[in-house]
């Protein structure tokens, strides 16, 4: 089953699927460690009135252009481990095409959720980009050869469909991986604040990545190329709350600094800020950490330095 609308392109491409549930669950329930972030987790008084992790430093690569294949949940899920890389301060670009081919439980060109893409690169891990290069089509998997560059030490769901905690998940950990409700008034967008009354907030059918927000709106990075939309964003109103369903289907990566690491061993386990669903395998969760535990390094220092 697919979830949502086919997506037409500003090239008039033929349309083309993008988000399915996957083949091992019958709902977008991943299973993932769910995070609860909000004032418990930082004040709300304390975040930033704007941040752009466009500008601040290298942490967000150039868009690129999915094609005729309907791979914006290996695009989106990508592109938030490059901005974990770039948070440590080695941003590099990684391959969506290994996502594609390789992420089992999806459909490749036919469509997957950045939940699982994340699920693998944790577990296996995600080649270079200059390694395994882009094809737009589905592919044999070519892991057996990648390197597998780059491993997440866990992934966790921004739950509730709040905005705040979704602007709090961006200011701590970087680049978020979200899920949103797009049609033909949102792919003939140019410029200005994308708004819509008409935009449910559970039907996700797109996958994108969150990189920052400004007083009235968020700043979103499509994979549609640079031709479409502002040099291939969005803006999207944040006085509507939870736009298109923006806060409802997020999800971030993180790596943790080797410092940090090393001092933690396995991250540990901040019990009064994960909540379990009893519907998940035990074996699916993995532990958070405190953002104190951060000590204002990553995510504060960049927030500081781009508001």
């Amino acid at each position: 089953m697919f979830l949502g609308i086919f997506l037409l392109h500003s090239d008039a491409r033929k349309y083309t699927p993008c988000l399915r549930i996957p083949k091992h669950r019958t709902s977008n329930a991943g299973n993932t460690t769910r995070v609860v972030v909000g004032d418990a987790w930082y004040p709300r008084s304390a975040l930033p009135t704007g941040i752009d992790f466009r500008r601040t430093g290298e942490v967000v690569t150039a868009v690129r252009d999915q094609a005729a294949c309907g791979s914006c949940w290996a695009f989106s899920a990508m592109e938030s481990v490059e901005g974990q890389l770039g948070m440590n301060g080695h941003l590099t670009r990684l391959s969506a095409q290994n996502l594609v081919d390789c992420v089992t439980d999806d459909y490749g060109c036919g469509g997957g959720w950045p939940d699982d893409a994340l699920a693998y690169v944790e577990k296996t891990g995600i080649d270079t980009e200059s390694t395994y290069p882009y094809a737009g089509v589905d592919q044999t998997c070519n892991e057996t050869e990648a390197n597998n560059h780059t491993h997440i030490d866990f992934y966790a769901e921004v739950t509730g469909g709040i905005d705040v905690q979704l602007q709090t998940a961006l200011f701590l950990f970087g680049p978020v991986s979200i899920a949103i409700y797009v049609d033909d008034d949102f792919e003939a967008y140019t410029s200005g604040v994308y708004d819509s009354n008409a935009c449910p907030t559970d039907r996700p059918n797109h996958a994108v990545l969150l990189v920052g927000y400004q007083h009235d709106y968020w700043i979103v990075k499509n994979s549609w190329g640079e031709s479409w939309g502002q040099s291939g964003y969005v803006y999207m109103n944040r006085s509507r709350h939870n736009i298109c369903g923006i806060a409802s289907h997020a999800v971030v990566p993180v790596i943790l600094p080797r410092s940090l690491r090393a001092s933690m061993g396995r991250v540990s386990r901040l019990n009064n800020s994960v909540s379990h669903d009893a519907s998940y395998p035990s074996e699916g969760f993995r532990s958070v950490f405190t953002p104190h535990d951060l000590p204002r390094s990553r995510a504060y220092m960049l927030a500081k330095k781009g508001s």
